[in-house]
């Protein structure tokens, strides 16, 4: 009887957290992202993304990947450069 009760209180406090979590991230609270407060994109990093995915378009239709089928797109690829 103990241990439903306690798994009871456990589960509620996890549906609590989720959903704190899940208004936070809705509202881009600076808090859950670690303090990094998100900007928006100026037209010259929207160029420079083209240009990468562009070149990266480029790089993988090249005859050296002929053979090669990807599930992913160039514009994935330069999404997740650098992480």
């Amino acid at each position: 009887q103990a241990f439903l009760a306690s798994s009871c209180l456990l589960l509620a406090a996890m549906a609590h957290r989720a959903l704190v979590l899940q208004r936070h991230v809705l509202h881009g609270d600076v808090l859950v992202s670690g303090g990094i407060q998100m900007q928006a994109t100026n037209a010259s990093e929207d160029s420079n993304w083209a240009d990468r995915v562009k070149s990266m378009a480029a790089w993988m239709a090249s005859d050296r990947f002929k053979h090669t089928t990807r599930p992913y797109k160039p514009e994935d690829v330069v999404k997740l450069q650098g992480t």
